[in-house]
């Protein structure tokens, strides 16, 4: 008798194990792959009339993930966000196991939707010529539109404003910023994908800036925020989000794709779309 509650008492223990690790694994999974779409509103009185309501959207940090068949759903999901213009803000590759096709083809569906603008990340930088090469091409076939160290004007009607991308802001001769000085319009937006030198950006000309590459400290906890993030350490200031100094606004995509962490806790993978919204005086917010 004492044997046979014995073994009911380990088919028991059995039975909640299996039942924890597929909750477990389900949670994971669902952390992984369930799409966040996190909505920002830009708003500066530099915002001309005609780009109020302006939409962009910001894919970071794909690291060759497929979201679902043929990235049905990343794709679905940057659609019902009506974008005037689409930026990929790095790290769409992933250095540690290279892959062309995963990004090649978002990107050949991405510009079907609205004009894509890209600047490299870390990864892109770290990954065999070969594979670069590879992935570039496809990009430039379908229109994607490089912003390595250069600024374009995007118009709308007599209006402008200006996008700027830069490689990387560890280069010494900063030339970005020194693009900003010099852009032609109030407004403008800056594309880069590490955040680390967070503080140059906000006190920048930029009025907007948008980065990625710190995949939201990968382990995120109430009140606390990002565990971990590349070029931060632990408990990371620049995790994810919105900051705000002086006028100038800094958004930290938290990413689609992980790298070096095979799964996220407390923190969905997302896009990002921020509304540019004309205030009439005060600053940026």
């Amino acid at each position: 008798m004492e044997e046979q509650s014995k073994k009911k008492q380990r088919k028991k223990r059995l039975v909640i194990g299996v039942a924890a690790v597929l909750l477990l694994s389900g949670y994971l999974y669902w952390q992984d792959n369930d799409l966040m779409q996190t909505e920002y509103t830009c708003n500066s009185p530099d915002v001309p009339a005609e780009f109020d309501g302006y939409r962009i959207v910001q894919v970071s940090d794909l690291h060759n993930k497929w979201c679902g068949k043929d990235q049905k759903r990343l794709i679905e999901a940057i659609r019902e966000e009506q974008p005037d213009i689409i930026v990929l803000t790095g790290d769409i590759m992933d250095g540690n196991h290279p892959k062309v096709e995963p990004a090649a083809r978002f990107c050949e569906l991405a510009v079907k939707i609205a004009p894509v603008y890209f600047v490299p990340g870390n990864h892109e930088a770290m990954v065999k010529t070969e594979y670069r090469r590879a992935l570039y091409d496809r990009m430039h076939a379908c229109g994607v539109i490089f912003m390595i160290d250069r600024s374009v004007e995007l118009t709308r009607e007599e209006a402008a404003i200006t996008l700027t991308g830069l490689e990387s802001i560890r280069k010494a001769d900063y030339f970005a910023l020194k693009q900003i000085s010099d852009a032609q319009t109030d407004f403008v937006v800056l594309l880069e994908h590490n955040p680390t030198d967070a503080k140059a950006f906000l006190q920048s000309d930029a009025d907007l800036t948008l980065t990625g590459h710190t995949h939201g400290g990968q382990f995120r906890l109430p009140l606390i925020g990002g565990l971990y993030a590349p070029d931060q350490g632990i408990l990371p200031e620049y995790d994810g989000g919105a900051f705000y100094d002086a006028g100038h606004m800094l958004i930290i995509n938290r990413g689609v794709g992980n790298s070096g962490f095979p799964f996220r806790v407390g923190n969905r993978p997302e896009i990002v779309t921020v509304t540019l919204h004309r205030m009439e005086g005060g600053e940026t917010t």
